[in-house]
């Protein structure tokens, strides 16, 4: 894409969709519509206290694992991207995130205190999913529990053979997904019957270091009642916004880093004009990260 199209489609999207880009929110208003989906710049925890309540049909994020490190020394690294890029990709991710440093038991604390918060953000019914390794696996079952949401189960990401092979070793090719339900679910509830182990490929055209694949996220979504908000207070660089609008659901997600939420909140609104171009093929929308080249 030539500099000028940049520009244009860069002050398009900004003026046509009228995101917030990397500046505090000055709404906290759920979005009840695609169109109106965003990614919010701020800190997550007084964030989701701003939000309405029952407001959401879930909520579907991938906070900082605090994993990766077998010292404290490691946990303690100012780069978090070292502990989960290989040496020879770390010079693609300029930008390191936050929020990676604490141990497992402050980590224990601190993603109750976030699911509680939650809780109260979620309507009756509704759904949580969130990421995790198999480190913080025992840590975030017992953390959702206490937080007052019900544990539904365990849903295995397989990578594929792809991933950190080491010889001697079981493959580490598996992230998890733990999902509760605030409450009791009804079996009338309007979505469909999902896969109990999804398997995809790790995607290698991405901008933050811990980015999960759209098309992994689309199948988590669905677990969200169709056309319910979708939440998330850890956005990254937005591949959970576009994942969720390409599934008919309004999101608003939270960045603290000004970069990703940059990057997240343009790539959501270049992805809301192309569904709104043609709103009959939500299925067949790429969310293709091509024109945001000019970001990196």
């Amino acid at each position: 894409m030539a500099t000028d199209e940049w520009s244009d489609a860069l002050v398009r999207v900004l003026a046509e969709a009228r995101r917030a880009v990397a500046v505090a929110p000055s709404s906290f208003d759920m979005p009840t519509t695609v169109a109106d989906s965003r990614i919010d710049c701020a800190e997550s925890l007084d964030w989701l206290d701003r939000l309405p309540g029952g407001s959401a049909g879930g909520i579907v994020t991938d906070p900082p694992y605090s994993s990766g490190g077998a010292f404290r020394g490691d946990r303690a690294n100012s780069n978090a991207t070292s502990k989960y890029i290989g040496r020879e990709q770390r010079k693609n991710y300029q930008t390191d995130f936050a929020g990676d440093s604490r141990d497992q038991r402050a980590w224990g604390y601190w993603i109750e205190l976030m699911l509680r918060k939650a809780l109260r953000v979620v309507e009756p019914g509704g759904v949580a999913c969130v990421f995790v390794d198999w480190r913080q696996i025992a840590t975030l079952t017992d953390a959702i529990q206490a937080a007052g949401w019900i544990l539904r189960g365990i849903v295995p990401w397989d990578k594929t053979e792809g991933s950190r092979p080491v010889l001697g070793r079981f493959r580490s090719q598996c992230e998890y997904i733990v999902w509760a339900s605030k409450g009791r679910m009804g079996l009338d509830r309007n979505a469909p019957v999902l896969p109990g182990c999804i398997r995809a490929s790790v995607s290698r055209d991405k901008e933050h270091p811990t980015q999960k694949p759209v098309d992994v996220l689309r199948i988590v979504s669905r677990i969200v009642e169709a056309g319910k908000p979708i939440v998330d207070p850890f956005a990254g660089s937005g591949s959970h916004g576009v994942a969720a609008v390409l599934e008919g659901h309004p999101f608003v997600g939270c960045e603290c880093v000004p970069h990703y939420a940059t990057f997240g909140a343009i790539w959501l609104g270049e992805t809301i004009n192309r569904i709104q171009s043609n709103p009959t093929l939500f299925e067949d929308v790429e969310a293709t990260q091509e024109p945001l080249a000019g970001l990196q």
